[in-house]
């Protein structure tokens, strides 16, 4: 013995009822969504971030900059103009981004991180690293590959540690680079 079930129907009706199922479907969602359990348990609300303020700055916050050879090879400079310089060869400089310092307020808990890697001619690697100081993995923010030619850039939105630091770090420099850190923005 065999079934047979046919339904027959416009497509009037067939996208009508499928509108149907998904309205009822997306109100079965958001009931289930304010069902009165703990925001851990399913996640953050609007109510819960609305409170996270952005603010992007009009002026950056220079963190970093350095020219190891303000003038390049082909004597022009720097494509965005950096005011220090150094020199040597496989440089690697620390520093850490703190709260309450460098125009960023006390009670921050993001920035608006760019990093910028400008290559002349040289041969190999740089990179701009961050991380939490109490992490021991550095993570890149910028790298640029040997012969370059060209500047590398990133921005990211980072969050600060519980006391309010990030540490960065520029690593592999030579002669003819130019490093640029800075804050465009943060969040509190």
């Amino acid at each position: 013995m065999t079934v047979k079930f046919e339904i027959t129907m416009t497509n009037k009706w067939l996208y009508s009822l499928i509108a149907v199922s998904v309205l009822l479907a997306l109100g079965a969602g958001v009931w289930a969504y304010k069902s009165g359990q703990a925001p851990s348990v399913f996640g953050h609300s609007t109510e819960e971030i609305e409170g996270l303020r952005t603010v992007l700055l009009d002026e950056p916050i220079v963190v970093y900059t350095v020219c190891t050879d303000p003038k390049g090879v082909d004597g022009i400079g720097p494509s965005w103009g950096c005011g220090s310089s150094a020199s040597g060869y496989n440089v690697e400089t620390i520093g850490e981004i703190r709260t309450g310092t460098l125009r960023l307020p006390r009670g921050a808990t993001e920035v608006l991180l760019y990093g910028s890697i400008d290559d002349v001619t040289e041969y190999n690697y740089r990179y701009i690293w961050y991380k939490h100081p109490a992490h021991s993995k550095w993570k890149r923010l910028v790298s640029s590959p040997a012969n370059a030619l060209y500047p590398n850039t990133n921005s990211v939105w980072l969050p600060l540690d519980e006391n309010g630091v990030l540490q960065w770090k520029i690593s592999g420099a030579l002669a003819a680079q130019e490093y640029h850190i800075e804050i465009q923005g943060y969040r509190y």
